[in-house]
């Protein structure tokens, strides 16, 4: 089993506020992005295709990681982003509060699904699965396999 990790789905994830924002985006945090290819920072807005084979299906996906980093080159933006997932999370129906997970098979290769759970916050506002997992800034958990 490879390095996984998941997200939890916001409206913005799924299109749903009506912004220009496309895609997932991706925290600048170590232990996830060792999860994708490591892209050229030297390059403006390097990108790679991902091959994600979808459970339980086993439908092919092909989603695009793009480290958006024009900041550097005279413009505003800093961030990674998962773009072209819109496809999938459209046939497998996804909704907020859903979870969108993902495993490292290869170097370009992945397996991803959804995660159906509910989740409850408690009295301090921590929001936590069903499994009593604590869900991390930005929806994002790294599953260390």
């Amino acid at each position: 089993m490879g390095l996984q990790a998941s997200k939890v789905l916001t409206p913005n994830d799924l299109g749903l506020n009506g912004t220009h924002q496309s895609g997932i985006c991706v925290p600048r945090k170590a232990a996830l992005l060792e999860l994708f290819p490591r892209l050229n920072p030297e390059m403006k807005n390097p990108r790679a295709t991902l091959r994600m084979t979808s459970d339980p299906t086993g439908e092919e996906w092909e989603f695009h990681y793009i480290y958006y980093n024009n900041q550097f080159f005279g413009g505003t933006r800093n961030e990674y982003r998962l773009t072209g997932t819109t496809p999938f999370l459209r046939t497998a129906r996804a909704s907020v509060g859903d979870e969108i997970a993902f495993e490292q098979l290869g170097r370009f290769r992945y397996r991803t699904w959804l995660i159906r759970e509910n989740h409850a916050k408690d009295a301090a506002g921590f929001e936590f699965t069903k499994t009593g997992a604590l869900i991390l800034g930005g929806g994002w958990k790294v599953i260390d396999a």
